[in-house]
């Protein structure tokens, strides 16, 4: 039933779907203005009964694995796809996106986060009942567990590094892709099914309490989430990242290990949803990624992913009528904004190229020097690269630190990206080989370096290790949704304000570092911010610390007796990596300590909190010298650079 003509007939169903549906837009918008709120006096009873039954669906199964899961989600769909790889049963719980379930208190109880996947497992014999969540965490998770399945991640410390190297490319594009997703398809379809007041109603009811997922989906409405120049800055940025997997791809039939491995199951999931976001329609698009569109047909028809039959999104999405969506949603709105196409950004991908005829001041050699284990690549000042540095303090690693002056971009610069390709840091060199992504590094170097004098900082059972893993996770998240905004404009501005006393002068610097244009275009406008006094902004950046505090109460709540670990009782990389983030609260306008309430009263509201648990276990880790020595590192530079804590 996967054969030719099942993809004809899905092709065709699919391409008739996408023509009816300016008439299903136009009859869902008129009954919503019609439907009004005329049955407003009925909502009580119907929303008691509605809670009733989430919060029955969402009671896992007992005496099995029962799996959370969303077709459209990239991250429930890479664990659904090993669990079909691994022949391991499993009940499964739908959760709808699309009415934030999500959000709701039953499933946050499951995923603090409101994210789909989850996992939870209740009395199956050999493991001890868990609720996990990270889709990769969870894909580990079943490796580990379940050793008698097929492996997909290698047992060799080196072949296992480069597959989780893909799985951060995928999660690194994933931060170009999701908000890309909901600036150009989510805000034109709402802006068309919604007027204003009735879609702030509904986000006020799905939200779940957080006033920041509300401003994220209030902003999403307002096109407010992305301007159209970094909307098309993403879609640039997406393509390139497609640039890194093409000649990746170069006579390859896998990404990694020659063999289906976590690193496909990572990849294929959301290139398949380019097409949903507007990219990788056209053939001109296509074109561009011979090896990418080549390496999709084949991996699609085999297992674990022939259950779609092979069927691509972009055989069908470039029917959808965006055009007419675009002019719908304007009409109803009053707004004026525009869908970007990816055949227009792909063609301008080489003019985003700054042609450098001077070359580049620095060179980055991938030599370990004599009397070193490693060479280490970092900035003092940025989280990830902190966590490596104290892991490896920790191992005892002899490592030559090299600065990477991010505030010049010279992680972007074309000597930095034959160390690592995705332009990030940290990264290490190790016997010849270039490890990237700072979870990965960490676990690479526990793998080689721990012994009785250095103890590894990964515990031995598998429910143990994922929830080091989900922690690592959970942080990333709070740092790449919220923190990281609070970061640029409380500190890279203030720093590239004070390196640099005219705009030319940081433009002159950053031509010299990197050829890629949307990078630059990204410090200019961090370089042209007002002060940090100005009320509009400080109004922008509330609802990122508000998701900060979010973060914060919930580790405040975990940390709860006399731990003074995140996981196991004994330190593991969730401490470090947890912890070396968190230290820069007091510099972007989060304090956590010396205030007067939890915030969760209309006194306190808004106001700093007082976080004594995180405190005393802030203190305790502090105590060892590695984190004591790190911490002073990141207190110097930022007084250096003048950058005070709040």
């Amino acid at each position: 039933i996967y054969g030719p003509i099942h993809v004809a007939v899905m092709d065709y169903i699919a391409i008739g779907a996408c023509l009816l549906l300016p008439l299903v837009l136009l009859f869902s918008w008129l009954l919503l203005s019609l439907r009004g709120t005329s049955n407003a006096s009925g909502h009580g009873e119907s929303d008691r009964r509605a809670e009733l039954q989430l919060e029955k669906k969402f009671i896992p199964k007992d005496g099995g694995i029962t799996f959370y899961d969303n077709a459209m989600s990239p991250c429930a769909r890479r664990v659904r796809l090993t669990l079909r790889a691994k022949g391991i049963e499993h009940s499964v719980v739908w959760v709808d996106l699309v009415t934030r379930e999500n959000r709701h208190p039953s499933y946050l109880a499951i995923n603090p986060q409101g994210k789909v996947p989850a996992l939870v497992v209740r009395n199956v014999e050999g493991i001890p009942d868990c609720c996990l969540y990270e889709s990769n965490a969870i894909t580990e998770w079943l490796d580990e567990q379940f050793p008698e399945t097929v492996q997909l991640y290698p047992s060799d410390p080196w072949e296992r590094a480069q597959v989780k190297m893909w799985q951060r490319w995928e999660m690194a594009m994933a931060e170009d892709f999701w908000p890309l997703m909901y600036a150009n398809v989510m805000g034109f379809l709402i802006r068309v099914l919604y007027s204003r007041e009735a879609y702030r109603k509904r986000q006020l009811r799905e939200a779940g309490g957080s006033e920041y997922q509300l401003s994220k989906m209030m902003k999403t409405f307002d096109g407010e989430l992305l301007s159209e120049r970094e909307m098309r800055r993403n879609a640039v940025r997406l393509f390139r990242w497609l640039d890194v997997l093409e000649a990746r791809l170069k006579g390859r039939a896998y990404v990694s290990c020659d063999r289906l491995t976590t690193a496909d199951i990572s990849v294929v999931p959301r290139t398949m949803l380019y097409p949903v976001i507007g990219l990788l329609v056209s053939k001109e698009e296509r074109s561009r990624f011979p090896n990418v569109m080549r390496y999709l047909k084949h991996v699609t028809h085999k297992p674990p992913f022939d259950s779609r039959g092979g069927v691509s999104p972009s055989a069908w999405l470039k029917w959808i009528p965006y055009s007419l969506v675009e002019w719908i949603g304007n009409f109803r709105s009053g707004k004026n904004l525009r869908h970007v196409y990816g055949r227009d950004v792909v063609r301008s991908l080489d003019a985003a190229i700054i042609k450098n005829p001077q070359g580049n001041e620095e060179r980055f050699a991938g030599v370990v020097p004599s009397g070193f284990d490693v060479v280490l690549y970092c900035h003092t000042a940025w989280p990830e690269a902190m966590a490596v540095h104290i892991a490896c303090a920790e191992l005892g690693v002899r490592a030559e630190v090299i600065d990477v002056d991010m505030m010049q971009l010279r992680h972007k610069s074309p000597s930095y990206l034959q160390v690592n390709p995705y332009g990030e840091v940290p990264a290490i060199v190790h016997q010849g080989h270039c490890v990237y992504d700072p979870k990965n590094i960490m676990e690479y170097l526990d793998s080689f370096f721990s012994s009785g004098a250095h103890p590894s900082l990964l515990p031995k059972h598998p429910t143990d290790r994922v929830f080091v893993r989900i922690w690592e996770g959970w942080i990333s998240v709070c740092f790449n949704y919220q923190l990281v905004h609070l970061y640029k404009h409380y500190v890279v501005a203030p720093i590239l304000k004070l390196q640099f006393s005219s705009k030319q002068g940081l433009l002159d610097a950053l031509h010299k570092s990197t050829e890629a244009a949307e990078c630059v275009d990204d410090y200019i406008q961090l370089y042209e911010t007002d002060t940090m006094e100005d009320g509009e902004i400080e109004s922008k950046l509330q609802p990122y610390k508000q998701g900060v505090h979010e973060s914060l109460r919930y580790l405040e709540g975990r940390l709860q007796g006399s731990a003074n670990f995140l996981v196991a009782s004994r330190l593991t990389l969730a401490d470090i990596f947890v912890s070396a983030t968190l230290w820069l609260c007091p510099y972007v306008g989060i304090s956590l300590e010396g205030a007067r309430g939890t915030g969760s009263d209309d006194e306190t509201k808004g106001r700093d909190v007082l976080y004594p648990n995180i405190a005393r276990w802030q203190k305790s880790l502090l105590a060892r010298p590695a984190f004591g020595e790190a911490y002073r590192q990141l207190g110097d530079y930022m007084k250096q650079h003048g950058i005070a804590k709040t």
